[in-house]
């Protein structure tokens, strides 16, 4: 068991652990701090990069579906001017015709033929409003092609392409759905896209930025977010590029791209989660802090390593004092050292007599412990014969009853009384009775097997516990060998004996037998052996046995 401390007691290795780490810590987090903020600046700095390549590539995108109108055109003329008819009127023959073909080839959703004074001269798809015609008729299409967004029921990109018909200029109006230019935009799977309207006068709480939606990739789960981002921060925060939005523990970059050069068009709003940067930050932040640690714990175990030993050794060597009054050998050797250190000092030492005096103390204890075993041992014992006593036959006798039913080998208690002993011994005296007693018992011994049990209950009775009887026929062999053996004459000074018993055997198989009433059974059965005669032996019949006892 410890012991006691004082109160408010600090150990010195633990106050100069502590000042070793809080400066390191300090020095640890000043660094990590400044390489976070260099991590986050780059980060700033591949979102910008990222954002202008998105630029770019919106408009590389238009400038491709205006390139594809142009391959259109000519290919459209070309195959007008094979018809029979001219003008005009080819391209409404054209377009009668092949108008399917051409808006499955070409992606397109109307296409338009105008003179230059906004006169319709043919016409496939959706119908188109004064809104558009308006647009032609102040577009400068004439000199150069020219596009724009508009957004109604949904976003369509309309594109006028200059084209001459007999030998005059017109206009061309090719109409395709946004999302058929937008297919050509390079896009990463961590990018999200949504097209919103022209600003307009709030309508609705669906609105976003006075901004209707015409479109979201992947509405179930960035609906939420667009949603979160317009309820939160307002438009000029979005357009400024430079804030980072959270939400729902994740940080999000929101970009918005006008997808015309008019004052108020429609935008594309980028959401780019930057979950991986996030994971990236928290490895980041967790390696910087394993690093920490692992330097704090390097650092401080080589400042405190001359240190942390000789106060440890100390704060040791006071816990094992009190298992020496415990009695605790075991623990007080197991955690005493048995050799010097490199450079021996007074802790050795102390050490050293520690260990000394947890040898002789448990040497006092089991000298201690060997002599009560040996007064237990002789409590048990016949101090005449050495052979086991009464106490130690009823319990060796009840022990055995109990392992009954556990083989199919019975347990048999013979009950021995000398013959004529107490004439022998008024004859002879004590002393020659005891030895006599003495030689008997030798005999006995003699004359059993080792896994049977020689007890003298008192006075000239003993009892013989036989174990692992297979047959019956076993203990008649057993009972002839002892009056064999007691038919040698005993040599008592000038005396010479010739001493018989008589012999009583009880059987059990009854595992709940008490130990007592076994031995009864074996003396009744010795006592019809007596009244047979010398050296004879009787087996106990349990009906007429119970039946005695009973009486």
């Amino acid at each position: 068991m410890p012991i006691a401390l004082l109160p408010q007691f600090l150990s010195i290795k633990w106050k100069l652990l502590l000042g070793v780490v809080s400066i390191l810590t300090l020095v640890g987090g000043l660094m990590a701090g400044f390489a976070y903020y260099q991590l986050l600046g780059q980060q700033k700095v591949l979102l910008e990069s990222q954002r202008d390549q998105l630029a770019l590539g919106l408009s590389s995108s238009i400038n491709t579906a205006i390139e594809h109108s142009f391959q259109a055109a000519m290919q459209l003329a070309f195959v007008a001017n094979h018809n029979n008819a001219q003008g005009a009127e080819a391209y409404r023959n054209m377009l009668q015709q092949d108008w399917l073909d051409i808006q499955l080839y070409w992606g397109l959703r109307s296409f338009s033929l105008y003179s230059l004074d906004g006169i319709e001269l043919a016409h496939a798809g959706q119908p188109l409003t004064e809104n558009d015609l308006a647009w032609i008729l102040s577009s400068e299409a004439s000199y150069e092609s020219t596009s724009r967004v508009i957004c109604v029921e949904s976003c369509v990109i309309q594109m006028l392409i200059p084209t001459l018909v007999n030998s005059k200029p017109h206009l061309f109006l090719f109409e395709s759905t946004l999302s058929e230019v937008l297919r050509h935009f390079p896009i990463d799977s961590n990018i999200e896209l949504a097209v919103l309207g022209k600003r307009v006068q709030p309508e609705s709480q669906e609105q976003f930025w006075q901004r209707n939606l015409y479109s979201i990739s992947n509405h179930p789960s960035n609906y939420s977010v667009l949603r979160y981002m317009a309820d939160h921060y307002d438009w000029p925060q979005v357009i400024s590029a430079d804030t980072i939005f959270e939400f729902n523990e994740l940080r999000w970059a929101v970009w918005a791209f006008p997808l015309d050069k008019a004052d108020n068009s429609p935008e594309m709003v980028v959401l780019v989660g930057l979950e991986q940067w996030q994971l990236m930050l928290e490895a980041f932040q967790q390696g910087m802090l394993g690093t920490l640690l692992l330097g704090l714990l390097l650092a401080s175990g080589f400042i405190l390593l001359m240190v942390w030993r000789p106060v440890r050794r100390l704060a040791k060597h006071a816990n094992l004092l009190p298992l020496l009054a415990e009695h605790d050998f075991d623990a007080v050797r197991a955690d005493t050292p048995q050799t010097k250190g490199f450079i021996p000092d007074e802790i050795d030492l102390i050490h050293q007599a520690t260990h000394k005096l947890a040898l002789k103390m448990e040497g006092l204890e089991n000298d201690a412990d060997q002599f009560t075993q040996e007064l237990q041992r002789q409590a048990m014992l016949d101090p005449l014969t050495g052979l086991p006593n009464k106490s130690m036959l009823v319990s060796e006798v009840q022990k055995a009853i109990a392992c009954i039913g556990v083989t199919k080998e019975k347990l048999v208690l013979l009950f021995l009384n000398l013959d004529e002993f107490k004439r022998i011994n008024d004859t002879l005296g004590h002393i020659q009775g005891d030895e006599l007693l003495k030689i008997i018992s030798a005999r006995l011994n003699n004359s059993v097997r080792e896994v049977d049990t020689v007890f003298r209950q008192g006075g000239d009775e003993f009892l013989i516990l036989l174990r692992q009887v297979q047959e019956e026929h076993e203990v008649r062999t057993l009972i002839h060998r002892i009056f064999a053996s007691l038919q040698y004459p005993v040599v008592l000074g000038s005396h010479k004996l010739i001493v018989t018993t008589s012999i009583g055997v009880a059987y059990c198989d009854e595992p709940t037998l008490a130990a007592e009433t076994l031995i009864q059974y074996a003396g009744l059965a010795m006592y019809q052996a007596k009244r047979a005669g010398r050296s004879n032996f009787r087996v106990f019949d349990h009906e007429i046995g119970v039946a005695k006892l009973g009486s």
